[in-house]
């Protein structure tokens, strides 16, 4: 109870300092900036333990309510008290936290917290840099129609269950380079219209990216797909790298646009990805395994499509209807069947002189790897 009575009179005087800082404002937001500081603090108690004590539970639902409240503006159009602070929750341990229709102007630092039951973000707006490195949502995560005007950084966030950041837009670099999601991840109807960054990132449930606008320069470098990857119907404007990811179900590019160059070096497909109606402009799968049958086509590749190195163990179709600009390699290329069966399987889509230096009856013999957590 004290503490409680304390963080309510910290509020009040962050509350009144304004009024009472004798048009000295700068010297009242440095007060209200220290009060807010001292009342996050008071999140840092851990929650341990499947049934924590209904107490703390009680009180850090009040503590947050109150700095919430304090964050979103009184009526529509309006401006938040405490908007022009700066949010410091790192490493605070937080429950059921209900952040929607916030407005944020200045630095939030969420890094090392601990998001413990159901988490929401909904429709927020951060117009300064928002910081979720190492963050930790063990419950469902729902950051959906959140606009970040400035960077975001998740890096490292581990979400054990859903996490779901559907119609949001990123107008800086989004960052979720190393971020685990255990549950379900959903970026549907997302929009970054800076760099996008999941280099590591590892999806154990079903990745849903459908309906997505990439503007800048994307790489999902080393990213590992347990389950199934679905990249539909995406936009991708800038160069796309998909290097060394190890895609472990099944995965779909249907109906997505490559507009410039994308990459699949170094990548692992165990299932055979579909590409329905997908267009790719300048493409690369230097050393790419599959370790699964595939059919390219018709007219999904208008520029280069480069195969070199690359390893087909159990079957390779290319549609006849490619068209007349794409520009094949097939340099080293290593096919698991003899060349007179890829012959009838390319069906004569290409001529046989771009398979001299291919090699033939080549076993497969790579190990199915899985990146631990």
């Amino acid at each position: 109870m004290e503490r409680e009575a304390a963080v309510y009179a910290l509020s009040a005087l962050a509350d009144d300092c304004v009024s009472l800082g004798d048009s000295d404002l700068d010297r009242a937001h440095r007060l209200q900036q220290a009060c807010l500081n001292l009342i996050c603090a008071q999140l840092r108690d851990p929650l341990t333990g499947d049934d924590p004590t209904p107490e703390l539970l009680v009180f850090k639902h009040r503590v947050q309510d109150l700095i919430v409240n304090r964050f979103r503006p009184r009526f529509l159009g309006g401006i938040a008290d405490w908007s022009h602070l700066w949010l410091d929750l790192t490493y605070c341990h937080l429950h059921d936290l209900g952040f929607s229709l916030a407005t944020l102007s200045k630095p939030v630092n969420f890094s090392h917290a601990h998001f413990h039951g159901n988490t929401s973000f909904n429709e927020s707006e951060f117009h300064a840099p928002a910081v979720f490195t190492h963050a930790r949502f063990n419950g469902l995560a729902s950051v959906q129609r959140v606009q970040f005007h400035h960077t975001a950084r998740f890096t490292d966030a581990e979400f054990t269950a859903l996490a779901v950041f559907n119609e949001s837009q990123f107008d800086r670099d989004a960052s979720f380079d190393g971020v685990c999601v255990t549950g379900s991840a959903w970026f549907r109807a997302v929009t970054f219209d800076a760099d996008a960054d999941f280099t590591a990132a590892q999806f154990w449930d079903t990745a849903h990216f459908q309906d997505s606008d990439f503007a800048s320069y994307t790489t999902f470098s080393q990213a590992q797909f347990t389950s199934t990857a679905r990249v539909e119907k995406c936009t991708f404007r800038d160069g796309v790298d998909f290097c060394d990811v190890f895609f472990g179900g099944s995965v779909s590019f249907n109906k997505s646009e490559f507009i410039d160059s994308v990459s699949f070096d170094d990548s692992f497909f165990t299932t055979s990805p579909l590409f329905r109606s997908a267009m790719f402009n300048e493409v690369q799968f230097h050393r790419t395994h599959f370790h699964c049958p595939v059919l390219f086509g018709p007219f999904q590749f208008t520029a280069t499509t480069d195969f070199s190195d690359a390893v087909f163990c159990s079957g390779f179709g290319l549609h006849p209807d490619q068209g007349s600009n794409m520009e094949l390699t097939l340099e080293g290329t290593c096919f698991g069947y003899d060349e007179d069966t890829v012959l009838k399987e390319l069906d004569n889509a290409i001529p046989s002189a771009l398979l001299k230096t291919a090699t033939f009856d080549h076993h497969c013999d790579s190990p199915l790897q899985i990146r631990g957590r």
